[in-house]
């Protein structure tokens, strides 16, 4: 009996991982300890790589985060929850691996090109087969490389194309204002009286009530003061002061 008031707290503060489920997988028991010593090495070989590398960046990032929730938490369920990435004995597992692939980096060091390195150029002059399509683009127009000049040298300001015989001619301005409507803009409406078939909803608004015109056109005109609806009977009164409403 007092052996098993002792043990039985002890054992449901940390419970105790049978196994991982998973084949060739076994469990760490001390998985915090060996998670906390490889992302603390993984931080100090990291340092190898430029700072200003994407791989260093991306490494420390997440390494640091995951450091700090393993220094937080003791319990494993807790820290396989909070990272979301698996069990901690597969975090071991990334860790081993990109620890090793820090190394390898540090070898090849790909972020750089040595000076006297020389690139090998092999062009192949043979006959493309006729079932492969060449995607070739056709020549740009010669009124492109104008306008390219003249955005370089920032003398951008109204060019205007040299059309062959029977093209329009292009104007390209750097004042083109598309976000206003010119006041002589006639719009063309076209309604469709065809009947709407049953199947479809008509989203149909009920009419607005004569108070509101009342209230829009003294809005127009500018001389809202006060208005004082006429309330049918068992309705409140509504009445509007210089633009605010209170109800009675």
């Amino acid at each position: 009996m007092f052996l098993q008031r002792v043990v039985r707290p002890a054992m449901m503060m940390t419970r105790l991982k049978e196994t991982t489920g998973i084949v060739g997988l076994d469990v760490v028991p001390n998985a915090r300890e060996v998670l906390i010593g490889l992302y603390s090495k993984t931080l100090e070989e990291i340092k190898v790589v430029p700072e200003d590398e994407g791989y260093r960046k991306a490494v420390e990032s997440f390494t640091r985060h995951r450091l700090k929730v393993c220094q937080e938490e003791e319990d494993w369920e807790v820290i396989e929850k909070r990272i979301g990435c698996g069990q901690v004995e597969e975090l071991i597992e990334e860790a081993q691996d990109e620890l090793k692939l820090v190394g390898h980096m540090n070898e090849w060091k790909p972020w750089g090109i040595p000076d006297d390195y020389d690139c090998e150029v092999i062009e192949n002059d043979a006959p493309v087969p006729k079932h492969i399509p060449l995607h070739r683009p056709g020549p740009l127009p010669e009124e492109f490389y104008k306008t390219l000049e003249l955005v370089n040298t920032g003398t951008l300001e109204t060019i205007v194309s040299s059309p062959k015989k029977d093209e329009p001619t292009i104007t390209v301005t750097s004042e083109w204002k598309p976000w206003g409507i010119p006041d002589d803009y006639d719009c063309e409406v076209i309604e469709n009286d065809a009947p709407v078939p049953k199947h479809i909803p008509l989203h149909r608004p009920g009419p607005l009530p004569e108070e509101f015109y009342k209230t829009l056109e003294l809005v127009n005109t500018g001389t809202l003061e006060t208005i004082v609806s006429r309330p049918k009977k068992d309705e409140p009164t509504i009445t509007v002061t210089s633009g605010e409403s209170q109800s009675k």
